[in-house]
Parts: structure tokens; C-alpha cells; sequence
């Protein structure tokens, strides 16, 4: 008997999903980057993909740990080109606030049908994603007060390197 209730193994699979995207976006913006020369968001790029990856493994091991179908699933192809340092990073942030909406999903179907173990496991998620998203609004806030021309986002670059 599975201690899950079908409906938090099924919105946990599809967080699943959500964190292999995510980690395909992060990983193809970060590729992207270092093509356009943004030093500094290649490394915070590759370091958030890094990130998703583990997220989607812990879910993983969650389901697994109380004998449930985990399901590795298929994603599309990420976006590969970006029309500016500033496009990607505003990506990236609705990217965080999707998730952001499906981690509170689980947490209000989990509380609601009283299962307390998914409640704490999911809220370990919001705060890693708290810090995530923050972290970005932080440098979409560069873009704002610092413009978007060439020897500015030299120096944005640098910022993102102190994220």
C-alpha cells in the first residue's frame, strides 16, 4: 500500500518534468552565453542548471523511497538563442515563476490531504527556490538601472559573477 496519495505522485512526476526543463533552459542559456561572451552568466548559468538537476534527482529519490513509479520524463528542446544578455535572464525568471506556482500546488495539495511528510519535503524546495528566484530579480534589476549597451552589460557580466 503507498503511503502517497495518487494525486501528490502525480503532481510530483510532473515536477519532475519542470526540473529537467528547467535544467535543459539553464544549461542551454549558459551554452549560449558563453557563446555571446558573458563570462560570469555562463558560470551562473551552469551552476542554476547544476541545480535543476539535483532538484529533479531528489524528487526522484522521494518517489522511490516510498515505492512509487518515478517517471524520467522527455522534455522539448530548449531555447538555444537568446536576443540579448537581458532576453535570457527575463527567461530564466519566468521559468523560476512557474515553478515558484508548481512547488505551491504541491504544497497546498499535500497539506490538504494531510500528508505532512510531502508538506516539509516540498517546503526544503521553496526555499531553495526563494533564493533562486531572488537571485535573479537581483540582476533583471541590472538590466533596469544600468541599460543594455555593450560596455554596460561588460559590467553587468562582472554583477552577475557577485550573485
Amino acid at each position: 500500500m503507498s503511503i502517497l496519495q495518487p494525486q501528490i505522485v502525480s503532481l510530483l512526476n510532473a515536477q519532475v518534468a519542470r526540473e529537467q526543463n528547467s535544467f535543459q533552459q539553464y544549461k542551454a542559456a549558459g551554452m549560449w552565453a558563453r557563446r555571446a561572451g558573458y563570462h560570469y552568466a555562463y558560470k551562473y548559468l551552469h551552476g542554476e542548471a547544476k541545480d535543476e538537476l539535483h532538484h529533479r534527482n531528489r524528487i526522484l529519490a522521494y518517489l522511490n523511497d516510498f515505492g512509487e513509479q518515478a517517471i524520467l520524463p522527455s522534455t522539448p528542446p530548449p531555447m538555444m538563442q537568446y536576443g540579448s544578455l537581458s532576453d535570457c535572464f527575463a527567461a530564466m525568471l519566468d521559468l523560476e515563476v512557474d515553478n515558484t506556482r508548481a512547488l505551491t500546488e504541491i504544497i497546498i495539495a499535500a497539506r490538504d490531504s494531510g500528508d505532512e511528510l510531502t508538506v516539509r519535503f516540498m517546503h526544503k524546495y521553496m526555499k531553495w527556490q526563494r533564493q533562486a528566484y531572488d537571485e535573479l530579480l537581483e540582476i533583471r534589476q541590472l538590466f533596469v538601472e544600468f541599460g543594455s549597451d555593450a560596455a554596460t552589460l561588460i559590467d553587468i557580466d562582472e554583477r552577475i559573477g557577485k550573485v
